[in-house]
């Protein structure tokens, strides 16, 4: 059985939206849990969600979120901010990016990487 992946949809246009979702498998495989508006910032409503994926158009030149989306690996360990209370803890993110097939097989290669980063990350 195919997991139920919940995606925050972000600065796609409502048609391009609605076709990103049947390209995903539709409603039975992919549960759209918000759509950004307009200036609105989809990771933070990814978050609010608790989305599993975030789906956007590739920003314009000079967007923050550009520099992300090219970054092929990369690990950031984040230190405690002085100050805080905790010097003990920092946090690791570590970012990989890869081009996937856009197609109707894809929802299951999704949802195979994302519960193998959830098991590895627990």
């Amino acid at each position: 059985m195919l997991a139920v992946i919940r995606i925050q949809l972000g600065n796609l246009p409502p048609l391009l939206a609605d076709m990103v979702v049947a390209l995903l498998g539709g409603p039975a495989a992919a549960e759209v849990v918000g759509r950004s508006g307009e200036g609105e910032d989809p990771i933070a409503a990814a978050r609010a969600a608790a989305a599993d994926l975030v789906v956007v158009t590739r920003p314009e030149p000079g967007e923050p979120l550009l520099a992300m989306l090219d970054v092929d690996q990369l690990a950031v360990l984040a230190l405690p901010a002085a100050g805080d209370g905790s010097t003990d803890t920092g946090r690791l993110l570590q970012l990989g990016g890869s081009d996937i097939r856009l197609d109707r097989g894809v929802l299951g290669r999704l949802a195979a990487r994302l519960s193998h980063s959830a098991g590895a990350a627990g």
